[in-house]
């Protein structure tokens, strides 16, 4: 299987110019229904009301997040992109790929790829790992400073899943919405690894 970075490299400047252009377009379209619904995710906050936890696990997804404890964080991402690893009681644990930089998320997700699990169709792909998974394998260390936990009743609007095969164009979207500068935070992460 190639590598995330042979994929990309594979592309002529037109492929790549146009796969660029869709993923920003089902960005574009998909953003305004994560920001503008009302609507929760999940009606009243738990995992088992509305969404089993199979659904759940290995997505990725993007939502707008209103930090619990946001005065006594040093930042937070207000608009997470979270690969979902564990679920808790009220919400869920995952990696948030924007706390590294571009460069390392796709190396990241290049490992992560590794552990995928494909359905029946391209759109049911998703990710089988847990974060204990991910501690032991040692070529994964990027993962450690984009474990968060995230409370359903802190989420904002609609939590959008990523289909599939924009993954890898998502990820490297300048989406991150940070208290403080992107940079900064590239910098700490990495410290942490």
């Amino acid at each position: 299987m190639a590598t995330l970075f042979e994929r990309l490299d594979g592309l002529s400047p037109s492929d790549l110019k146009k796969r660029s252009v869709e993923g920003l377009e089902w960005f574009r379209n998909r953003v305004r229904d994560v920001r503008s619904n009302t609507g929760t995710f999940l009606e009243s906050g738990t995992a088992t009301d509305t969404l089993t936890g199979d659904q759940l696990m290995g997505g990725m997804y993007m939502f707008v997040y209103d930090a619990k404890y946001q005065d006594t964080l040093p930042y937070w991402d207000r608009f997470p992109l979270v690969i979902v690893t564990d679920l808790t009681k009220n919400g869920f644990q995952g990696l948030n790929l924007h706390y590294l930089s571009p460069r390392d998320r796709v190396k990241l997700l290049d490992g992560l790829y590794a552990m995928t699990v494909k359905e029946t169709v391209e759109k049911d792909l998703r990710f089988d790992f847990s974060y204990n998974d991910i501690k032991s394998i040692s070529k994964l260390k990027l993962a450690k400073p984009c474990l968060k936990k995230y409370l359903f009743s802190h989420t904002v609007g609609n939590i959008m899943r990523v289909d599939p095969k924009y993954w890898d164009l998502v990820a490297m979207l300048p989406s991150q919405q940070f208290t403080i500068n992107a940079n900064t935070v590239y910098a700490e992460s990495r410290r942490k690894i």
